[in-house]
């Protein structure tokens, strides 16, 4: 069986699932963007899609890759069903 990679959008809830799983494992915007060589004040342009060439495509694989897919998941569709139940 072949596991299927799932396609975030990026947007709000993208941007709440990632802002909420550096938290919980400690981390910020601020120390992601140095380690990985970013300006922490784009980040939420990369989140948000408002920035959507292939560096921000990188970036986001990059942080759903920090605080982990399995955890970023839960958030993204935890996120999403709130979105959903509106």
């Amino acid at each position: 069986m072949t596991k299927r990679i799932k396609n975030y959008q990026p947007g709000p809830i993208f941007n709440d699932a990632f802002l909420g799983g550096l938290r919980a494992i400690g981390s910020n915007t601020r120390e992601f963007a140095d380690k990985h060589g970013l300006v922490f004040q784009n980040l939420r342009a990369y989140a948000t899609g408002h920035t959507n060439g292939p560096k921000a495509q990188d970036v986001r694989q990059k942080m759903i890759e920090e605080i982990g897919p399995d955890l970023f998941d839960a958030l993204y569709t935890a996120r999403l069903e709130r979105e959903q139940s509106k």
